[in-house]
């Protein structure tokens, strides 16, 4: 995370739901040159190539049914900052082409546009799937994972990193604490046989 957060280069997180890769992103965007900008997270909707295309990109008036004003889009919003794009794999092929437009050249063209507006922002990436997954399906264009591909963070899941769940108990139960004001202080250590022995699906 340190060596990404010290580079502009595009990055793609990997790991299972629930592992942090949202948190990931944010903690290269913090720790980066780029922390005074906007860090504009994505999840794509079940909408189709059009709706995602607009929603990133922009659009012009009268572009389409229902374009009644310009609407500037999350890749300019992120200008400067940083653009996660979290389930990757769930952007429509025809926008991942154009994902890798901006990753390579640094520019978009919103939505019934007639030219390419510059922008300069940091892309972040993320699937819950395995790699190999993704790509052999082509949910991923492999272009497009060529461009991620120097900088890879594999998230584990917390039934790998068992050592940590002491830790992350005692983080949440002082979040707790401060929160709604109990006076608990410390995980039984009954407990804590538990919470390390639980296989923390999702």
């Amino acid at each position: 995370v340190a060596f990404a957060a010290a580079t502009s280069q595009p990055v793609l997180l990997l790991g299972e739901t629930g592992t942090g890769k949202s948190l990931c992103a944010r903690l290269i965007h913090q720790q980066s040159s780029r922390r005074a900008k906007k860090f504009v997270h994505y999840q794509p909707n079940f909408g189709g190539g059009d709706i995602v295309q607009s929603e990133l990109f922009g659009h012009t008036k009268g572009a389409f049914t229902g374009a009644v004003e310009r609407r500037r889009g999350l890749v300019l919003e992120a200008d400067g900052g940083t653009l996660f794009i979290d389930e990757l794999d769930a952007v429509p092929k025809d926008t991942q082409v154009l994902l890798l437009d901006l990753v390579q050249e640094q520019r978009i063209r919103p939505v019934g546009a007639d030219g390419y507006q510059r922008v300069q922002c940091r892309f972040i990436a993320a699937t819950n799937k395995p790699l190999d997954e993704v790509l052999s399906q082509g949910l991923v264009r492999k272009d497009l994972h060529h461009r991620l591909a120097p900088t890879v963070i594999t998230i584990p899941p917390l039934r790998e990193r068992r050592d940590d769940i002491p830790m992350l108990a005692s983080a949440v139960l002082q979040s707790i604490r401060e929160r709604e004001g109990l006076n608990v202080f410390e995980v039984d250590a009954r407990l804590m046989l538990q919470l390390q022995g639980y296989s923390w699906p999702g």
